[in-house]
């Protein structure tokens, strides 16, 4: 985890190792120059703009309904070491929580290798976390744990809630279950 600017920016363990990767077998020596600029640029577009600019970063879809975070995918990152400009044919995917100024990279690979992001490692992330109302609950695989009063209660998420439940949902469900 690094603090930058005001901002974290976290990375997933397989981040880094295709970082390291990346950048031991030269197929851009700079990356971690390029990295750091690439820190910049992110949070200046969020400060002038408020948003990411669509021409370097793109929103990503096709991802599962629990993942509450937005994912976003770097399709224009520069290396200098390859002299290609911004088509170095890098792909970076991550996610940002706006709440606490948080960067999540969680892919890095070379489009020539490999044509699309692996969209399971975004949705594993958050496949045994529920958001209520702003407050985390870890469960086991697919059982949330939810202490109320003195009692724990434990049941099958995948039972009582649809697939396609997002936070609001799962806290009206979980006032009208009681």
């Amino acid at each position: 985890m690094t603090n930058y600017k005001g901002y974290t920016f976290d990375y997933h363990p397989k981040f880094r190792k295709e970082f390291n990767k990346i950048y031991k077998k030269h197929q851009c020596p700079t990356v971690r120059e390029d990295f750091k600029l690439l820190y910049d640029v992110l949070i200046q577009q969020l400060e002038d703009l408020g948003e990411f600019e669509a021409n370097i970063c793109n929103h990503m879809s096709g991802l599962a309904n629990y993942v509450i975070l937005p994912p976003f995918i770097i399709k224009k990152f520069r290396c200098k070491g390859i002299n290609e400009g911004a088509n170095s044919g890098f792909r970076i995917t991550f996610l940002y929580d706006e709440d606490e100024a948080r960067f999540i990279f969680v892919e890095m690979f070379n489009k020539n290798k490999k044509s699309i992001p692996n969209k399971e490692r975004i949705n594993d992330l958050f496949k045994n976390e529920i958001h209520i109302c702003g407050e985390l609950y870890k469960g086991e695989e697919n059982f949330l744990n939810i202490n109320i009063c003195y009692f724990t209660i434990k049941f099958n998420v995948l039972r009582f809630f649809p697939i396609f439940f997002n936070r609001f949902f799962l806290f009206e469900c979980y006032c009208n279950f009681f």
